[in-house]
């Protein structure tokens, strides 16, 4: 099993890339990735995370991460993408904010199919 795995896509109508990372732990995907996580405690204690450089958005999930840790990293690479283009989230117009949610989830699911399918 890989350490870490890694695909990076385009993102539609914003800059940037995205990055979803799969690893066995976000401490190993760290040292592997040579990047130093923003962590409000120790990493042992994450079962994933999202952070931003520059214009390189990733997304960290252990192997096999559950549904809802999948949707909640998503939601802060939503958060940090608009942040970094200047739109204001809407309660009663999120039609954007959904469409980069969905689409941020699908990759997600996409790279792990693509860890699966190379194992």
């Amino acid at each position: 099993m890989d350490k870490v795995f890694k695909r990076s896509y385009k993102i539609p109508l914003y800059s940037g890339r995205l990055y979803v990372v799969l690893c066995e732990s976000l401490k190993e995907a760290q040292s592997e990735l040579g990047l130093e996580f923003e962590a409000y405690g120790p990493l042992e204690d994450y079962d994933g995370g999202c952070f931003q450089r520059g214009n390189k958005y990733y997304i960290m999930l252990e192997h096999n991460p559950e549904p809802g840790v999948i949707a909640h990293e998503c939601k802060h690479f939503v958060n940090h993408v608009f942040v970094t283009c200047g739109v204001e989230l809407d309660r009663f117009n999120d039609e954007a904010e959904c469409y980069l949610l969905g689409w941020a989830v699908e990759k997600s699911h996409n790279t792990i199919d693509k860890f699966k399918d190379e194992q």
